[in-house]
């Protein structure tokens, strides 16, 4: 019994306002969506079996399920239950949740030879997501499945958190068992929605930067081109994601050498105008009068004070993430601002998508340390 019980040592260092912080948004952001559907009891279990997950991994020393025999058991666990859920439970929901018909729509009538921005989902919502999520989704199309998009979503999520937790076994174990058992995860599965994949996207995107950084390979013209095509088909996925990656942006101004960091976006915008610039071409007055330009636009709300101000507070949040970043393990925490204003600024003006909060979880499950900035001398961990 002695494992089981709490480690003095354990219980000085996690005790800090930053690790309590983390620990209590990591569960936060996971119960309007568990209250709202499945009502209080349910979310009092998720509550419990969240506690004893904190108290088995950060508190005690159950080495068993620190290793990666564990680790795979719960990711297979996980895969398993998401493809019972997009087989079993998903179809009762088909006429109620549109965001996957917004993916196979619009594939069917770009297939067809129809203008794919003219057509609406069973809902009849306007399709608002740019070219590369249905270019991604198609070779699920063809599996029979569009909801497996989510599940390469979290497979991809979980691949990043095993890169960028290399060197704190704790936190990569604890993330991905919470990330696996996330009910924001089911969520997006059921409804077979894109928001994962989204941020598992953004996710890698910033990967790639911490590999390029930290192994020494410095900003070469290949990093440059490898980069500007990834942020180039990442534009090309939605909208609401455009400032995220505006971060990212004013960091590697910082860092880059300058001609490279110009080459770079250029790939990027040049990647961005394939993918989407035909459709605007095809039909520019559906393109930004209804979808996807138009039904975006909306989201920031009819006055333009609302604008202005969600204006204001996404450039400031983007401005300081990029420039206090020192790092680029320091963007995920960095932006936690930005994807909270993004998140409840669409709620204040356009309505409240609980699905969002994705965005936020997504982001704190890689906010586990302070940004260097921020950070004492001599603790800085990878």
């Amino acid at each position: 019994m002695k494992h089981l019980l709490i480690q003095p040592g354990k219980l000085f260092t996690r005790l800090n306002t930053w690790f309590g912080f983390w620990v209590l948004g990591l569960i936060m952001v996971n119960i309007p969506l568990l209250y709202h559907y499945l009502g209080i009891k349910t979310t009092i279990a998720y509550l419990v079996g969240y506690l004893i997950l904190v108290y088995a991994l950060w508190f005690t020393s159950l080495n068993f399920v620190k290793g990666y025999r564990f680790l795979i058991i719960i990711v297979f666990a996980s895969v398993a239950v998401q493809i019972a859920t997009l087989t079993i439970i998903s179809p009762y929901y088909e006429l109620t949740i549109d965001r996957n018909e917004a993916i196979t729509y619009w594939i069917n009538a770009f297939l067809s030879g129809e203008y794919p921005y003219a057509v609406r989902t069973n809902l009849g919502n306007p399709i608002s997501v740019f070219p590369f999520i249905h270019i991604l989704a198609f070779p699920f199309t063809l599996l029979g499945n569009v909801g497996f998009l989510e599940t390469f979503g979290y497979l991809l999520l979980v691949f990043s958190l095993l890169l960028f937790y290399k060197n704190d076994v704790d936190s990569r174990i604890f993330t991905i068992i919470l990330l696996s058992v996330s009910p924001l995860l089911f969520f997006e599965v059921i409804g077979k929605s894109d928001i994962i994949v989204n941020m598992s996207l953004y996710a890698a995107f910033i990967m790639l930067l911490i590999y390029m950084e930290e192994h020494d390979r410095g900003w070469s013209v290949l990093g440059g081109i490898i980069l500007g095509i990834f942020l180039g088909a990442n534009l090309a996925t939605r909208i609401a994601f455009w400032p995220l990656f505006a971060v990212p942006v004013i960091y590697l101004w910082k860092v880059m050498d300058r001609r490279i960091w110009f080459s770079t976006h250029v790939i990027a915008l040049t990647v961005f105008a394939f993918l989407v610039l035909p459709f605007a071409i095809w039909n520019p007055h559906i393109f930004f009068r209804f979808a996807p330009i138009g039904v975006n636009s909306s989201k920031l709300g009819q006055s333009h004070f609302s604008q202005f101000f969600w204006l204001l507070m996404a450039l400031g949040s983007v401005l300081c993430a990029g420039i206090f970043a020192r790092r680029a393990r320091d963007l995920f925490v960095l932006t936690l601002p930005l994807v909270i204003v993004i998140v409840f600024s669409t709620g204040v003006t356009f309505f409240f998508d609980l699905s969002y909060l994705q965005m936020i979880f997504i982001v704190l499950l890689f906010s586990r340390q302070l940004p260097q900035v921020l950070q004492p001398r001599g603790h800085h961990r990878g």
